[in-house]
């Protein structure tokens, strides 16, 4: 292992060892670190064989004189590896501190990342919500663990309309015998039935595809009310859905991908920026999800297909920061989406032309939405490795 030189940039550094790696055939890697003198972060250059030395410094000296020469179109990103361990042993303490980190860290002792937050979070609101649902078919039954929402689920939907209050309210006044005993709403007293199908009839936002098909049924009632709560104050509704799941496997998915994508992530932007980011992939994503298909979704999985997007643009627009996301994960992600969103159109379809209820119950508006708010927002150099 030897050094034969220093750059200013880390993407000079990249480029250079691409060109040595794939044109030359010479291993090459790079590391980060401080000029004493300048007080600038600067970047080594070291090659693996010595007895490539010689054709390397001549290399490295024709890229400083002319860079421009050198930079290559679409090269896979190398992985900038430390010394060796023999070389290692010998580097000064202040080189050590600041080499670059660009694989993932190996797993080791638990440490309390915002990625890791987020997932204790999440699973803690899953069984949360769960413990009330359970409880609710205890007490209530069945029937109304299907009608209502439990009180969990009432403050984080991205709203909880008019209609709904008023359908709760109606439930409070009916017997629990009678709830308990009912598998349906046709296994209630008439009375009973009518005040929760009065009820269900108050207009609320159930997304542009509702309004769709109930225009093509000859529908012309007014559009209803949109962010109700929103504009009552309730602003945490813009992003409290994506701590929220549905079901056991819906969270286990979500988590594992969090876990992995969040992790690659918070290491090179830290722990701010990646709160920004994953606020703003949710925000936006939930609106669209909410003008779409209304307030009633849950779960991680926008957020998800966001990040995933943010780290292909990394890869694409500054490969040197060395995100590890392999080509075949990107592309099952994007099978996902696209297959979720070819169910939802044949949902949609079967309800315009067949005049079917069958609704798929996919927010994949989200998704798609993330995903692209998350390519956005991998092109801005706010979000840009940090320093080492």
């Amino acid at each position: 292992m030897r050094l034969i030189g220093s750059l200013s940039e880390e993407k000079e550094a990249y480029v250079f060892c691409t060109f040595l790696s794939k044109k030359e055939g010479i291993r090459c890697s790079y590391e980060a670190f401080v000029d004493k003198e300048t007080k600038k972060h600067a970047v080594r250059i070291w090659i693996e064989n010595e007895d490539d030395f010689t054709k390397a410094k001549a290399w490295f000296d024709r890229f400083k004189e002319a860079p421009q020469e050198f930079y290559l179109q679409e090269e896979p990103a190398i992985v900038s590896h430390p010394p060796a361990p023999d070389v290692a042993k010998d580097i000064p303490p202040e080189r050590k501190r600041f080499r670059v980190k660009v694989a993932m860290r190996p797993p080791g002792k638990f440490t309390l990342t915002l990625t890791n937050i987020l997932l204790i979070f999440c699973v803690f609101l899953f069984f949360w919500n769960g413990t009330q649902r359970v409880k609710m078919q205890e007490f209530r039954g069945h029937l109304a663990s299907e009608l209502e929402f439990t009180p969990l689920e009432r403050v984080t939907l991205f709203d909880y309309p008019h209609a709904y209050q008023v359908l709760a309210s109606v439930l409070a006044t009916i017997p629990s015998e009678d709830l308990k005993d009912a598998k349906s709403l046709k296994d209630l007293p008439s009375a009973e039935r009518e005040s929760i199908e009065q009820a269900e009839k108050i207009p609320s936002w159930k997304g542009l595809y509702d309004l769709f098909v109930k225009m093509k049924k000859g529908d012309d009632e007014p559009p209803p009310p949109l962010f109700e709560k929103i504009r009552q104050g309730e602003i945490w509704r813009l992003i409290s859905p994506i701590f929220m799941h549905g079901g056991f496997l819906h969270i286990l998915f979500n988590m594992a991908w969090l876990w992995i994508l969040g992790r690659q992530i918070e290491e090179r932007i830290g722990v701010m920026r990646m709160a920004l980011l994953i606020s703003v992939i949710a925000v936006i994503s939930n609106v669209f999800q909410y003008l779409m298909g209304g307030p009633f979704f849950l779960g991680f999985s926008g957020a998800v297909v966001g990040m995933a997007g943010f780290i292909w643009m990394r890869q694409k627009v500054a490969p040197w920061e060395g995100y590890p996301l392999q080509r075949t994960t990107a592309f099952f992600i994007l099978i996902f989406v696209i297959a979720m969103f070819a169910l939802e159109l044949f949902s949609f379809a079967m309800q315009i032309f067949v005049k079917s209820e069958l609704s798929a119950n996919i927010a994949n508006t989200a998704h798609i939405i993330g995903g692209l708010v998350g390519m956005a927002l991998g092109r801005l150099p706010l979000f840009k490795r940090r320093a080492a």
